[in-house]
């Protein structure tokens, strides 16, 4: 119970922390993704990364908010479970809506906008 409680807190409260991190030194993902930027420009790589960081720390406080209802609500192993999948989905909606902001904020119709 109490190993399964701790891997519970880790899930919503450790991808915070990466979050505010990854936000925090935005030159860190310029590091870790040099060849990446040089790609796609600086400009929209660092924007990319600025809202996508938003992004990860708004869905680790609403899976912390997940987390502390599936606890009081559900069985200990199927509340980490839900709240891993539901960490997962919002995870993975992040890399759609960033691509989706960058479209709107560099590109309209066809043509990059300032």
């Amino acid at each position: 119970m109490e190993k399964l409680l701790l891997t519970h807190l880790m899930i919503g409260p450790l991808i915070l922390i990466l979050a505010i991190v990854y936000k925090s030194f935005p030159e860190l993902a310029d590091f870790l993704s040099s060849k990446k930027a040089k790609h796609e420009g600086k400009e929209i790589w660092r924007e990319a990364n600025r809202y996508s960081a938003k992004a990860m720390i708004f869905a680790a406080i609403i899976t912390i908010v997940f987390q502390t209802i599936s606890l009081l609500t559900m069985q200990d192993r199927i509340s980490v479970t839900a709240s891993t999948l539901f960490l997962v989905a919002t995870l993975l909606s992040i890399l759609p809506l960033t691509e989706i902001h960058l479209r709107k904020k560099f590109w309209y119709k066809g043509r990059k906008s300032h």
